[in-house]
């Protein structure tokens, strides 16, 4: 049976992968087998991939394509090929290596794969200091920082039907 903070990890990787709450997906195993290091235990994508579909299989036939929390443990995490797969490189019997597996997955947490971390340098707030903007961008922003808009802007367009300098502007039915 699964801990509270293993099913409690399995739905945080579920949220971010876009699914449901105690339902993992083919997606979500994979990014629980990255983002926990699960290489290390001896179980690559390719190994989760298939393990996971034999779980599917056992759970629900042709068309189940998620897993609870408890059932990903009980199919996936205690299956026999787990065990021959990942005892060797844990250095445990094959009935310990469920229990090590889980206790992994129950530590991880997911990451955040290809985006923007912050800055660590300190030179940021400058950037964000609208007081110290020179030339057009000045004109941009008012005193508390917060931006004009549409209304900060010199160069807007007209949309009278005349060209930009033409100074008779309003003069064609005075005559």
């Amino acid at each position: 049976m699964a801990t509270a903070e293993f099913k409690e990890v399995c739905n945080k990787f579920s949220a971010s992968t876009g699914g449901k709450p105690n339902e993992i997906n083919n997606k979500c195993m994979k990014k629980i087998c990255v983002d926990c290091d699960l290489a290390k235990c001896g179980i690559s994508s390719t190994d989760a991939d298939i393990e996971f579909s034999g779980a599917l299989a056992k759970a629900g036939g042709k068309g189940k394509k998620t897993l609870t929390p408890d059932q990903l443990y009980e199919l996936w995490i205690c299956s026999n090929g787990m065990k021959k797969k990942c005892a060797g490189k844990l250095k445990c019997d094959a009935e310990e290596v469920g229990a090590k597996v889980a206790e992994k997955i129950a530590g991880g947490a997911p990451k955040g794969h290809g985006t923007t971390g912050t800055s660590k340098t300190g030179g940021v707030a400058k950037m964000t200091d609208a007081s110290q903007y020179t030339g057009a961008h000045k004109e941009r922003f008012d005193a508390d920082g917060k931006g004009k808009g549409a209304a900060g802007r010199e160069d807007k367009a007209d949309n009278s039907g005349y060209v930009g300098n033409y100074k008779g502007d309003g003069t064609y039915d005075k005559k």
